[in-house]
């Protein structure tokens, strides 16, 4: 091992690209926060900062970082260990991104057909709740469970592919994934 930066680097390069990403992606997120109005700009910085941690943050890349923490000192382990947990995190975000927004999006373009109206999903809830008649409510419901039925299978398939990026990292299930990301003991809460 080498000291470096104040963080000790091994022997591969991958601590250092893991810091260097986490570096890069923090300023950028900062830099984005200084952008006024938010828009494209502030879009367009955010993109960009996920992408740079892409390559640092592959299932290679975090093995072998995990890897070189186990064999790391006991002085140097803890800061590997936290290294490798961000990147652990920014890979499960990655990967998770494209079934959030997917879900989101259906959840926020889903509208309600009642009668001849149309409604937003999350706007007929309160429709719902506003309407005195009987028959209009029930047919107000009726439009809203038919929608939430196509939001509920892209949340379904959000929470599979959660499972799935558990998996492919040998986390026996969310609750561990959650633990190696945070660096506290799930069963221990």
């Amino acid at each position: 091992m080498q000291e470096g930066a104040g963080l000790p680097v091994a022997s591969s390069d991958t601590p250092r690209q893991l810091l260097d990403a986490c570096e890069a992606y923090h300023r950028n997120i900062a830099l984005a926060h200084l952008d006024t109005p938010p828009g494209s700009a502030r879009d367009a910085r955010l993109t960009e900062a996920i992408t740079q941690t892409q390559a640092a943050c592959s299932l290679s890349s975090l093995q072998e970082s995990s890897s070189l923490s186990a064999r790391a000192g006991e002085a140097q382990r803890p800061a590997l260990q936290r290294l490798n947990a961000w990147g652990l995190g920014m890979h499960v975000q990655q990967r998770l991104r494209p079934a959030w927004n997917a879900a989101r999006s259906r959840l926020n373009g889903a509208t309600c057909y009642v009668g001849d109206e149309a409604l937003p999903l999350l706007q007929g809830f309160g429709r719902m709740a506003d309407e005195r008649r009987r028959d209009q409510r029930a047919v107000i419901e009726s439009a809203i469970v038919t929608q939430l039925g196509t939001v509920n299978e892209a949340y379904e398939a959000y929470f599979e592919e959660h499972r799935r990026v558990a998996t492919d990292l040998d986390f026996n299930s969310a609750d561990g994934l959650w633990s190696g990301v945070s660096g506290i003991d799930a069963a221990a809460q």
